[in-house]
């Protein structure tokens, strides 16, 4: 099934992405368009293939990162795989529009503010390598 996001306001001119989600973790999006007619409103949905995403998120780094709108329960995180990115619409359009980025098993996280411009933000983790030796013969 996919899971709609939370809800918005229908008595104001507005124009945003929806986001849609499967139970897979796959993500979609749909164009909202709200007009004032006379004495009502028009509510126009319509495919995204034409328009940007509203965020890009690139994982540069070597782990995998994972990422929530604030405010919204723990079980609507994403991932991005290392070297990878995604498209990004937020899940509650109502909610405070900021970003939680974490690294999985590390008690870190950052929070992202796009309204806040040229903003400096440093998610530090540990990443150890063992190596073993053996001998073969």
């Amino acid at each position: 099934g996919i899971f709609w996001s939370g809800p918005f306001k229908v008595t104001q001119e507005d124009n945003f992405v929806l986001s849609l989600s499967s139970k897979e973790g796959n993500l979609y999006f749909i164009r909202v368009q709200i007009r004032q007619k006379n004495y009502g409103y028009i509510i126009r949905f319509s495919d995204t293939r034409n328009i940007p995403p509203p965020f890009i998120l690139e994982n540069y780094s070597q782990m995998p990162i994972q990422y929530l709108q604030c405010s919204i329960s723990p079980s609507h995180k994403h991932c991005i795989k290392p070297a990878q990115s995604k498209a990004y619409a937020w899940d509650e359009i109502l909610s405070e529009q900021k970003l939680r980025i974490f690294v999985e098993d590390i008690d870190q996280s950052v929070v992202y503010d796009p309204a806040i411009q040229n903003e400096q933000l440093k998610l530090v983790y540990e990443n150890f390598f063992y190596i073993a030796l053996y001998s073969t013969f």
